[in-house]
């Protein structure tokens, strides 16, 4: 080989080890970038499509100040407001979030109506009908879940959100509002002096069920004690209960726990895009109390009873108690740093709504990792204790000022 042809052999070999030494060094740059960067692509879950950054509350609405990556708020979502686990508090969370950021909710027709259509069914006449027919952007009025129903009234992109409560809780709380003991025949003349109603209910559960009387309505079933929780997720006895709860996780995009609310709050602010000032709700005095209070005492053989006589929301609700928490897992431990932040917010609203004496007063609740601030005034207060007919009101106001004349 001539001395030229070696000479150029050299100084290709030469060439391709500097390549391969700086491909090294590009290599081992982008393998502690992209090790962050594929920590933050497995934060999705539940084939939810999320581009938050753990701890950090990264709304474009509402960005803090050491956030560094936005992602755009979910603003489409149907919560179904399952009866007597506290999802009054909710709906009211939900309409307040859909009317601070203009959204267009679904009214019923006559505003002084707690629900939303018949049993499963809407109808047109059943909602408020504004000109050129807008997809709703939130839904959280009384309704048995229909996906065909949502997928022709809602925004394409909605998300399904539901709260659910411990079965014997639920019981108990369903007894105490309705007045149980006077829809089951006999139940008052068989009943011990001083014994709560859902203690002789729970002595013999299913033979109760059979000596139910209350009449429900077509299309409200509130006065309800078995299964009731898996009947408002639209669950009928076709199904078995693995199988529900399959189609409620395949359906759903977030369960919330009402025994752990604040930790479902946090995770949904999280899944949703949210900011913490759309997640802050008040509790006053009475609600609190009212939260702790257990004094029924129910014994575990109580508990296996109405296990065996209401099984379907009992594989239900332990199936995302269950979820919730593995869920909670993968957020990592800043989950919990922002859950104990949440609750000092909380707690601060709560003392200065429940103590303020002037008006005119304000707390600032100052910027962190996971807020910018938020100013809580008298007004907030009262925002915050609004209910679903003052919301309704306000929001059919502020919708027929934008649209014009509304239909129902």
């Amino acid at each position: 080989m001539e001395v030229g042809g070696l000479r150029s052999i050299k100084t290709y070999l030469l060439g391709l080890t500097v390549l391969s030494v700086m491909a090294c060094i590009v290599l081992q740059f982008v393998g502690l970038e992209s090790g962050t960067i594929w920590r933050g692509l497995r934060q999705g879950r539940n084939g939810l499509s999320m581009t938050h950054l753990q701890g950090r509350d990264l709304s474009t609405r509402s960005t803090a100040a050491n956030a560094s990556i936005a992602c755009t708020p979910h603003d489409n979502v149907a919560f179904i407001k399952v009866y007597k686990c506290g999802s009054s508090t909710l709906q009211s969370f939900f309409l307040r979030y859909a009317h601070q950021h203009d959204l267009i909710p679904a009214l019923p027709s006559r505003g002084d109506r707690p629900i939303i259509g018949c049993g499963a069914v809407i109808q047109e006449h059943n909602v408020l009908q504004l000109p050129g027919d807008p997809k709703w952007n939130v839904f959280a009025h009384h309704f048995t879940f229909n996906k065909t129903v949502f997928d022709r009234f809602m925004h394409p992109e909605v998300r399904f959100v539901a709260i659910l409560r411990n079965p014997i809780a639920r019981l108990n709380s369903v007894f105490d509002y309705f007045n149980m003991w006077q829809y089951f025949t006999n139940m008052t003349e068989k009943r011990p002096d001083g014994q709560p109603p859902v203690m002789t209910y729970l002595q013999d559960p299913s033979g109760w069920d059979k000596a139910f009387v209350g009449r429900q309505s077509r299309c409200y079933a509130g006065r309800c004690v078995k299964n009731c929780m898996a009947k408002d997720l639209g669950y009928n006895s076709l199904d078995s209960a693995t199988e529900f709860v399959s189609k409620v996780d395949k359906q759903f995009s977030m369960i919330l726990i009402l025994e752990h609310l604040n930790h479902s709050l946090v995770l949904l602010k999280r899944k949703m895009c949210w900011s913490m000032n759309d997640i802050i709700y008040y509790l006053g005095k009475k609600q609190r109390e009212r939260k702790g209070n257990t004094t029924v005492p129910i014994t575990d053989e109580m508990k296996a009873r109405y296990r065996a006589s209401s099984p379907v929301d009992h594989e239900l609700y332990d199936h995302f108690n269950r979820s919730l928490w593995r869920q909670i897992q993968l957020e990592g431990r800043d989950f919990f740093e922002e859950l104990g932040h949440f609750q000092k917010v909380l707690d601060d609203i709560f003392v200065f709504c429940h103590g303020r004496k002037e008006k005119g007063q304000n707390v600032t609740i100052p910027a962190s990792k996971w807020n910018e601030p938020i100013v809580i005034s008298g007004h907030t207060c009262t925002v915050l204790t609004w209910l679903r007919h003052n919301w309704d009101m306000i929001i059919r106001r502020r919708l027929i000022k934008r649209f014009g004349k509304a239909e129902g």
